[in-house]
């Protein structure tokens, strides 16, 4: 195997994809992976399925640096706050629906999140929440539907 053949079969790993980041980040990047790899895992996120890529850890200026960005063909794109180990902050949802909704035609906003809808403010209401058990119920439901290919 050459190097290349290599590198290409370090990248379609989700382990390799993992540690490429620091232990705050890896559950962003396990996603960024998954989707890119599997793109009818967007519909984790909408039902939109018309997806180009994702991105993850997009630095935008002005203190904007999104966890994960899905781009769909449509100009649309799913911003995805992902707060793994940290409460979500209002000021800042607030800051990137205003950057985002001015930016693009049609944006979506997902705060992926271990706390319960019920323990947050009252004010996200540009924001849909996502739970942690949600999304692997959801999961769960796409890989018995997929055949998983071998990296």
């Amino acid at each position: 195997m050459n190097k290349d053949e290599i590198t290409k079969k370090l990248k379609s790993s989700p382990i390799y994809n993992m540690s490429q980041d620091s232990l705050e980040n890896f559950h962003t990047s396990f996603l960024c992976w998954l989707l890119n790899t599997y793109p009818e895992f967007t519909k984790l996120f909408t039902s939109n399925t018309n997806f180009l890529s994702c991105k993850k850890q997009q630095s935008h200026g002005n203190n904007i640096r999104t966890d994960l960005e899905i781009e769909l063909n449509n100009k649309e794109i799913i911003i995805i706050e992902n707060k793994l180990k940290s409460f979500p902050n209002n000021e800042q949802l607030e800051k990137y629906s205003a950057f985002f909704s001015k930016k693009y035609k049609t944006t979506s906003f997902v705060l992926l999140s271990l706390v319960q809808k019920e323990n947050l403010p009252n004010n996200w209401d540009k924001w849909e929440h996502k739970s942690y058990s949600e999304l692997a119920k959801k999961m769960q439901r796409i890989f018995k539907r997929i055949k998983y290919k071998e990296p």
